[in-house]
């Protein structure tokens, strides 16, 4: 028969002090049974590490602070951690030093069980900082959830290993000043990563799995690079919906599928292409937009946009599909040839007036005999129906109405890139792309009708002083309908109107049954027998 004894080392000290009485707790050893820190013995100084075992678990309250001193860690040898805080109380797990900047890192919260499925982990309303690596999830771990985070000032803020397929996502977390961020079979859901040297490092996945290897809408700002490979040259990424500004590079993986995001700023390229499908996206004011690789496979890049790059593509590989595009405005060239071999990118979509100067907009064996013929025909150079802004049609219909008060009513307050040489005259002028287009797919750079890069009441008096006029290089946008029962709407007015005389008229819109929520502006026409 053998005892059980717990070796967790407690020490209570209380500092008397004009401010008043305030508690620390100093803990190390084996935790053995449930345990919990709560505020009254907070702040808790982990003096030694602290071991929590099998079937053991430790719960940090809302409000504690923990602070390990250099070189010690929280080990979860298969017992679970719950350190749930919440918005006003969160919790705090920081090295013990009056300057933590010039400290020596603890080592972290870090999972050694051998076990897959063993160890719970809850993470909420907390901010882990100074440590080597936050949390270290090794192999096991049965739940895991990290949300509404701060993982700041680490050498790795978060770590899951290549072990097992029960892969974490994060949710509506933050990674700023780390040198590494999200690190691994890891997916990053309404998160944002800044001032990283990685963003997020050896992503991975399967090709289109719904678990790790995901950037879903995110924001990477100013990061040396938002999404890369460290160790794992095989790394895969998903990113959907997200926001790349002023990062050195923004992805840079084996493979990579991208939709519907924006990547603006990157100082020196800004998207590497070798595996995946790269579809919807827009580049703009990058070095680089999109790097084809060397060795492109089952690579597709469609329906994008490049504006006002230094260079809009470079392709170093063949084979890769690549059409569909559009190419705007680059300032060096829209696309380069940088291999050997022939290149195909035909079916793309060239912002020149004079189709003779496409070629110019192009740079390969004509420019340089040691690199490849780009074949570019067929080609098209009417990019501009859904890519062009006449000041006043915001809604890029080919006319300017009434129903130009709709957008304008949804986009009232945003702001985006100004556009060059802007005018309110009705004349054809380059869009500067925004990011987050409307529902129906039309970019809000219509709807700042005088150019200034801000939808406000300027706009509004341009649409008035154009009113009427029409152009013939309109997109073509779904007209956006309401979901289910589309509310009532009638006028209320006098039942007899004589000639010349003003009237006033009330609008009713929706019911006691059906409402209409989040109206924004209306537009409408009134049809009459004029006898």
């Amino acid at each position: 028969m053998r005892l059980l004894r717990s070796t967790l080392i407690l020490g209570v000290l209380v500092l008397a002090g004009a401010l008043g009485l305030r508690a620390q707790t100093n803990v190390s050893g084996g935790i053995f049974v449930p345990t919990t820190w709560d505020i009254t013995g907070s702040p808790y100084i982990v003096t030694d590490d602290v071991v929590v075992f099998p079937d053991a678990s430790l719960t940090i309250a809302p409000g504690v602070e923990v602070r390990f001193q250099s070189g010690t860690m929280l080990e979860l040898r298969a017992g679970d951690l719950y350190a749930n805080g919440t918005e006003n109380d969160p919790i705090l797990l920081t090295v013990d030093a009056t300057d933590p900047s010039s400290a020596a890192p603890w080592v972290g919260i870090e999972n050694t069980s051998e076990e897959f499925d063993s160890i719970g982990v809850e993470l909420s309303y907390i901010t882990i900082e100074y440590a080597e690596t936050g949390i270290n999830y090794g192999k096991g771990f049965a739940y895991r959830t990290i949300s509404n985070a701060l993982f700041q000032y680490n050498n790795r803020g978060v770590f899951d290993g290549a072990w097992g397929y029960n892969w974490i996502t994060v949710n509506d977390s933050e990674f700023s000043n780390n040198d590494q961020g999200l690190v691994g079979r890891t997916s990053a859901i309404n998160c944002v990563f800044e001032n990283n040297t990685y963003g997020m490092g050896d992503p991975y996945s399967f090709q289109n799995s719904s678990a790790g290897g995901r950037a879903i809408n995110c924001t990477f700002t100013n990061n040396d690079f938002a999404i890369a490979f460290i160790t794992n040259p095989t790394s895969f990424i998903q990113v959907e919906n997200s926001q790349f500004t002023g990062n050195g590079r923004d992805v840079y993986t084996s493979t990579a599928n991208s939709y519907l995001s924006t990547y603006t700023g990157a100082t020196v390229a800004s998207f590497f292409a070798q595996k995946g499908e790269v579809k919807n996206n827009t580049w703009e004011g990058n070095v680089l937009g999109v790097e084809i690789s060397l060795f492109p496979w089952d690579l597709s890049v469609t329906e994008n946009t490049f504006s006002n790059n230094t260079v809009g593509m470079q392709v170093s590989g063949t084979d890769a599909l690549i059409e569909n595009n559009i190419f705007c405005g680059n300032t060096d060239f829209d696309a380069v040839v940088a291999t050997a071999q022939p290149v195909n990118i035909s079916n793309n979509c060239w912002c020149v007036a004079d189709p003779g100067d496409l070629p110019d907009r192009i740079y390969d064996a004509f420019d340089d005999v040691s690199v490849g013929i780009a074949t570019f025909v067929p080609f098209t150079t009417d990019c501009l129906g859904g890519n062009s802004v006449y000041p006043g049609d915001t809604n890029n219909d080919g006319t300017a109405n009434v129903f130009d008060l709709l957008p304008l009513g949804v986009a009232w307050g945003t702001s985006g890139p100004a556009r060059t040489d802007a005018s309110a005259d009705w004349m054809e002028q380059s869009l500067e792309p925004w990011p987050n287009s409307l529902a129906n797919g039309l970019n809000p750079g219509h709807i700042d009708a005088n150019g200034d890069g801000l939808v406000n009441e300027i706009d509004l008096s341009v649409l008035q002083t154009n009113l009427g006029l029409t152009h013939s290089a309109a997109g073509n946008y779904p007209t956006v309908t309401f979901p289910g029962t589309a509310p009532e709407a009638w006028l209320e007015g006098p039942e007899a109107v004589g000639a010349g005389q003003l009237v006033t008229v009330d609008l009713y819109l929706g019911n006691v049954t059906t409402s209409l929520n989040d109206l924004y502006a209306t537009g409408l026409q009134i049809s009459f027998n004029p006898e």
